[in-house]
C-alpha cells in the first residue's frame, strides 16, 4: 500500500510544520553528536558513522524540500489571492482600530483619487469623508473590533476634491488565533444611484406642489367628466346605478 504523506502535511498550519521541523533538527543534531562521541571513543566503527551521517543529510534534505514545498504553495495563494483583490471592481480595504489604513487595492485608491497605496497608507481613512459622517464610521470600526458587523452610508472627499457617495460593509478580520486584526471593508461608489433617487424626490415635490395648486372646482370637473366619458363605455342597465352614485 503506498503511502503519500504530503495530503496530511498539506493540513499543518504554518507554526505546526515549523514547530515540526526543529523537533526533527534537533533530535537530528542530537544523534550526530551521540555518534561523534561514541566514534571519538572508538565504540563505533567507521563504517556505521558514515552510513549514520548520509541518513541524516537525507533526512536534512527532505525537511528542507518540504520547507520549500510549502512556501511555494503558501506564496502562490498569497499572490492568487492578491490578484482576485487587485481586479476587484470595489474598494476593498483593512483599517486598524484607531482608523488609520492598513491596505487598499486598486479600485479603492481610483475611488479616493490616489495615485498609489503609500500615499495614503496610515491615513485616517475618517478624515476623508465629510464631517458629518467621521463619527459615525469612528462607532463603525469599534462596533467592527468588538465582533460586530456594520454597514455604512456616507459622502466623502476625494484628495483631488471629487465628492462621492459610498456603501462600505465591513466585518472583522481575525487571525489563526480568533483575534480581531483588522477591519475588513468592501465599499462600492453609489454617487449615480444617490443622484437618481435625488431626482425623483424632486420630481414628486414638483407634482405634489402642481397637485396642491389644482383648484378644487377644477378637481370636480375633471370627476364628472371621467363620468360621462365612462357612461358611453357602461351597458345601459348599468347607468341607473350610476346615476344614483
Amino acid at each position: 500500500m503506498k503511502i503519500n504523506p504530503l495530503p496530511l502535511l498539506q493540513r499543518l498550519k504554518v507554526w505546526q510544520l515549523w514547530l515540526f521541523s526543529v523537533i526533527l533538527s534537533v533530535l537530528l543534531t542530537e544523534v550526530i553528536v551521540a555518534v561523534m562521541g561514541l566514534l571519538l571513543k572508538g565504540e563505533v566503527p567507521p563504517d556505521y558513522l558514515l552510513i549514520g551521517l548520509v541518513a541524516s543529510c537525507f533526512v536534512a534534505s527532505l525537511v528542507v524540500a518540504m520547507l520549500g514545498y510549502f512556501l511555494e504553495k503558501l506564496t502562490e495563494s498569497h499572490l492568487q489571492l492578491y490578484a482576485i483583490i487587485e481586479a476587484e471592481p470595489e474598494c476593498v480595504k483593512l483599517v486598524a482600530a484607531d482608523g488609520t489604513l492598513l491596505r487598499m487595492n486598486r479600485a479603492g485608491l481610483n475611488m479616493i483619487e490616489a495615485d498609489s497605496l503609500d500615499q495614503v497608507l496610515g491615513q485616517q481613512i475618517p478624515q476623508l469623508m465629510t464631517a458629518e459622517y467621521q463619527d459615525a464610521f469612528i462607532v463603525l470600526t469599534k462596533r467592527v473590533f468588538e465582533g460586530e458587523s456594520g454597514n455604512l452610508k456616507f459622502e466623502m472627499r476625494g484628495l483631488k476634491g471629487t465628492y462621492r457617495w459610498m456603501d462600505t460593509h465591513a466585518v472583522p478580520l481575525r487571525d489563526s488565533h480568533g483575534h480581531i486584526t483588522a477591519l475588513l471593508a468592501v465599499t462600492r461608489d453609489i454617487t449615480e444611484h444617490k443622484a437618481s433617487e435625488t431626482a425623483l424626490q424632486e420630481a414628486l415635490d414638483r407634482l405634489q406642489k402642481i397637485a396642491s395648486r389644482v383648484p378644487v372646482w377644477a378637481a370636480m370637473n375633471l370627476s364628472c367628466c371621467w363620468k360621462i366619458l365612462h357612461t358611453r363605455t357602461m351597458p345601459r342597465g348599468s347607468l341607473k346605478e350610476l346615476s344614483q352614485t
